[in-house]
């Protein structure tokens, strides 16, 4: 039993070292689409066969880190906001998170990926779009609980269904975080009117005009009951 527990050890030190390696390779040198998996196996101080047992292809790599990566930040998301409170006050905390994600460097790194491989002209893997799918449905099916929530206690003032606002809210809130990675990666090519604001300020103005057409709306109504 100890010495399964060894070799599992082995392998789950193989494999970190593998994605650690490519998170550097992918991200960092920005070389997805010209390292090769021969590459890979050398940087990682692994054999080519070894690299096979762990990943097939790149893409599966790629598909790995952007998961991990999300699940760290919807772990951090959990965490940043308890279900504890009203929906209003969850919903202010998830804004502390989305302006927390503005200022996160390897936040702004992975998402440049796909945007990448799309202006080279590659579609984006099914392993990796799956990712990213089930990793916004399960955002948004959050973010949904606490529209719900809001509705429900009378902290959040709204008229269309939860989900829908949860959709509306998350889109927006990303849209307008990756613009800066849009600039940079498109910036040659499309003039953003944005261009001369940092994606922060642009958020917070954002935040701004959510917070008085939902909260303010609520406590001016509450005041006029």
């Amino acid at each position: 039993m100890e010495e399964v527990s060894r070799v599992e050890q082995r392998k789950r030190a193989t494999r970190d070292r593998i994605l650690k390696i490519c998170e550097e390779l992918f991200i960092l040198e920005n070389d997805y689409d010209n390292v090769t998996m021969r590459e890979i196996a050398r940087r990682a101080k692994v054999s080519v066969g070894a690299l096979y047992l762990h990943f097939k292809t790149k893409e599966d790599i790629l598909a790995t880190l952007i998961a991990r990566f999300t699940t760290k930040q919807r772990e951090d998301l959990e965490a940043s906001v308890p279900p504890n409170g009203n929906g209003a006050q969850q919903l202010d905390k998830l804004l502390n998170f989305f302006d927390q994600l503005c200022s996160n460097p390897r936040f702004v790194l992975y998402s440049q990926l796909p945007l990448l491989h799309l202006r080279n002209g590659h579609a984006i893997a099914n392993a990796i779009r799956q990712t990213i799918i089930d990793d916004m449905t399960s955002f948004v099916d959050f973010v949904t609980e606490i529209f719900r929530e809001g509705k429900a206690d009378g902290s959040l003032n709204f008229d269309v269904d939860p989900h829908l606002a949860a959709v509306t809210l998350v889109d927006a809130s990303l849209s307008l975080m990756l613009g800066i990675t849009m600039r940079r990666t498109f910036g040659s090519l499309l003039a953003f009117p944005s261009g001369e604001y940092n994606v922060g300020s642009i958020f917070s103005v954002f935040r701004t005009f959510l917070s008085k057409a939902i909260f303010h709306s609520h406590h001016k109504s509450t005041e006029t009951g």
